[in-house]
């Protein structure tokens, strides 16, 4: 499972991408991505954003659902 995840231009305030394309800034509300199809679609979405200007710093980051919440899973070092 996967999120995009990026920052806001104007205060570098960390955002997720949202089933709508909108960014928000709660992990809770971003769309996760269940399969690759959708991964693919998620990161689009990001790299149009990217280009628009409306984030930097564009990363997919590997998610997990606990207890109902979706929670980042630690990077491999």
């Amino acid at each position: 499972m996967k999120v995009v995840t990026a920052n806001r231009p104007s205060d570098g305030v960390a955002v997720w991408l949202a089933a709508d394309h909108s960014w928000t800034r709660t992990i809770e509300d971003a769309e996760v991505a269940f399969d690759e199809v959708t991964e693919e679609k998620l990161e689009r979405a990001g790299r149009a954003a990217l280009l628009k200007k409306e984030v930097v710093d564009l990363d997919t980051v590997d998610v997990e659902l606990v207890g109902g919440h979706v929670r980042p899973l630690p990077c491999a070092a």
